[in-house]
């Protein structure tokens, strides 16, 4: 039986016009619908790298912001106005990988320093390498450059850290060093007794590109599990850290009616306008975003993307900004219990806010800065 779940809430707003499938529909006055502005004293004209964290830690949730540009990770607590700030060296804006933990700030470089930033200490202490534990050399593996978004940690153990790991990539040819695609997905680290354990098997068309940029596949680290989400379809898959057993699980969307469409990676040298080619597919192909869970109210929720023609019923080109969104809920169980088409159109949600009862979306677009204040718009669902 599963041990964590979410229920996401249902994100009902800005429109009365919303048309769902009866077997999933909701009656709205079920829910309370607010327009909240929140407000930090936070510096946003520095360089923002992407690949953030969602960190829930003794029941307050912060989400990263990687300031490569300024030197510094913030830490944005979403249920108050509250920042932590850090220093990182990181010229290159390379992708960071953190854990909150009672004894302070935990940063996993992309050479592999593992970093502990004592509470209340903007300078770290170094720890140790990757590279210095012999079963990381013999794996042939080190941090993953790219993160796709999600990377959700809920209330991990004292003295693990996760992270992702990945073989060499070749920008050139847009495909990883080795063909051998079983490489694993993630690591688990005892910090300090320095064991390492890798988990996961990456597919091939993480490797090879298949789908073009909806190839990925997306992590929740929720206590001693970690869950994988595929954007390609509805296939999750659930890992015990401590006995190594996974479970897998098929939940489509009811409102995928086809499956999602390779892309073909062509060679470089034969390639014209392939970047162009594999943005069209990803705005245009149906696809999942990652899987998220509410640590206050056990319900597990993800938003899929139906498949959107080129062009609308007038003609006219359709962009990302016209792309569906539909909120699935899950149960504890893993059971989808609700589906709702959002009235929100936007290609790209990342990441969803619990609450205590209920979830924060951050609102495409509606973020303004004014000096050192970033003031984000977000649309609060909660349960009556």
């Amino acid at each position: 039986m599963l041990k964590f779940l979410f229920p996401a809430v249902i994100l009902i707003a800005l429109s009365c016009s919303i048309h769902t499938k009866e077997l999933f529909y909701s009656e709205p006055e079920n829910y309370t619908i607010d327009t909240i502005v929140r407000t930090y004293t936070v510096d946003y004209t520095a360089r923002l790298t992407g690949g953030s964290d969602l960190i829930t830690y003794r029941d307050e949730t912060w989400i990263m912001l990687n300031f490569c540009g300024a030197g510094k990770l913030t830490f944005l607590n979403l249920h108050k106005d509250s920042v932590i700030e850090i220093q990182v060296n990181n010229p290159e804006c390379k992708k960071l990988f953190t854990a909150i933990k009672k004894e302070g700030i935990y940063v996993i470089m992309d050479d592999g320093r593992v970093l502990l930033y004592p509470h209340g200490s903007k300078i770290p202490g170094y720890l140790f390498k990757l590279t210095d534990i012999p079963e990381f050399n013999v794996s042939g593996l080190k941090p993953e450059w790219y993160k796709p978004g999600a990377d959700q940690q809920i209330n991990i153990p004292v003295d693990i850290v996760y992270f992702r790991i990945n073989q060499d990539y070749d920008d050139e040819n847009g495909t990883y060093s080795k063909y051998d695609i079983a490489y694993p997905i993630s690591a688990k680290l005892n910090v300090k007794t320095k064991a390492i354990e890798f988990f996961g098997k990456t597919p091939r068309y993480v490797a090879h590109g298949d789908y073009g940029f909806l190839s990925d596949i997306y992590d929740l680290y929720i206590g001693d599990s970690i869950l994988y989400s595929k954007p390609i379809n509805g296939e999750i898959t659930l890992i015990n850290t401590t006995t190594g057993s996974a479970t897998e699980f098929d939940i489509p969307s009811s409102y995928q009616y086809d499956p999602v469409k390779e892309f073909h990676f062509s060679p470089l040298k034969k390639a014209v306008n392939q970047r162009d080619k594999k943005m069209a597919h990803s705005t245009y192909s149906a696809y999942y975003e990652a899987l998220f869970y509410n640590p206050y109210d056990e319900h597990y929720y993800r938003i899929f993307h139906p498949e959107m023609p080129k062009y609308n019923a007038d003609g006219l080109l359709n962009t990302g900004f016209d792309k569906g969104n539909v909120l699935m809920v899950f149960d504890r169980n893993l059971k989808l219990i609700e589906e709702v088409v959002l009235p929100l159109k936007y290609e790209r949600v990342i990441k969803l806010h619990p609450l205590q009862n209920g979830v924060e979306l951050l609102v495409p677009g509606a973020m303004t800065v004014e000096k050192s204040n970033v003031t984000f718009q977000l649309l609060r669902i909660t349960r009556k």
